[in-house]
């Protein structure tokens, strides 16, 4: 055999050699990656499940069939929404729920809950309700668009009961009182009141009777003065030893009408104010009157007849 085909042989061993070396190194190498690989996943998994379970204190939190479950309380943001397990109570804003459902947020405006529905349809209201283990309250807010029936109006709201216990309206301070107003919530609007005495006022907020009204009345009933009845829908009385009743007639004149009696028989006898008159009925009339006026022209709710005096002197009245 030539030695130069000795050479090339031998030169194509030690290639093989070489070759074989090489990819033993390289598979050894990638089957070492491979498992490096494989070690640096399961470290970042553990590493993973440690650090929830410092976060979220795993003990008592189950997922299953797509559901959390947390046996113990818990804790959003500290005290935007907590739950304690153990006394069942539900805290919006506060981690000391009081409650079964207390939300709380101090600041210095109003904290509201709402209810809201949308829906705009001629059924829509919004409602929320107290129900015991019979009756049911409610209170209801019905929908621009709702068909109004009964006591359930169009755009209005209706706080009902249908328990045979009825509905109580209580104020418990003992210097409280309670007001009603309509056409807004400012001063000039109250319409009613029941003052802490129990009196109730119509037209004014310093009621000093049982029954005040401040303004005209219109009674077409039957109306009752202890034991009298009178069928006519004017019953006067004062503290002088008869009734006078003091009107204006159709020419605008002021005029006070009285029962008189004189020989035996009783005669109605009506007579233009004289507010020079030394008659009781003739200055009483027309220092009322002019109280009346007065108070109309402050036009304040807050300011009653009982607030207006009387100048003889100057005949006019004053605010006292």
């Amino acid at each position: 055999m030539a030695v130069h085909e000795v050479n090339g042989m031998e030169k194509r061993r030690n290639t093989y050699r070489k070759n074989k070396k090489e990819r033993f190194v390289l598979n050894r190498f990638s089957r070492l990656n491979s498992y490096f690989t494989q070690i640096l996943k399961l470290c970042l998994a553990l590493a993973l499940f440690v650090m929830a379970a410092i976060l979220i204190s795993g003990a008592g939190i189950t997922a299953e069939n797509g559901a959390l479950n947390v046996s113990n309380n818990l804790f959003i943001d500290t005290d935007t929404l907590f739950v304690d397990s153990t006394n069942n109570k539900v805290g919006i804003g506060t981690a000391s729920p009081s409650q079964r459902l207390e939300v709380r947020h101090d600041q210095d405006a109003s904290t509201r809950l709402k209810v809201t529905n949308q829906g705009g349809g001629t059924s829509s209201s919004a409602i929320i309700q107290v129900t015991d283990d019979v009756t049911a309250n409610f209170f209801n807010h019905y929908g621009s668009a709702y068909t109004s029936s009964g006591s359930a109006k169009q755009a209005g709201a209706e706080l009902a009961t249908n328990g045979a216990g009825g509905m109580s309206i209580t104020s418990t301070n003992g210097a409280a009182v309670i007001r009603f107003y309509t056409g807004g919530n400012a001063d000039n609007n109250e319409r009613m009141r029941i003052s802490e005495a129990g009196n109730v006022g119509i037209g004014t907020t310093a009621p000093n009777q049982r029954l005040m009204v401040a303004g005209n009345a219109n009674i077409t009933g039957t109306v009752y003065y202890g034991a009298l009845q009178a069928n006519s829908p004017v019953l006067e009385r004062t503290a002088e030893p008869f009734v006078a009743r003091c009107t204006v007639a159709d020419d605008g004149k002021l005029v006070v009408e009285y029962i008189h009696f004189d020989a035996g028989a009783y005669a109605r006898v009506i007579e233009a104010v004289n507010s020079d008159s030394a008659s009781w009925w003739h200055r009483s009339c027309f220092e009322k009157n002019e109280k009346f006026k007065f108070l109309d022209s402050l036009n304040n709710n807050s300011i009653t007849i009982e607030d207006i005096g009387f100048n003889w002197s100057m005949k006019t009245a004053f605010k006292k």
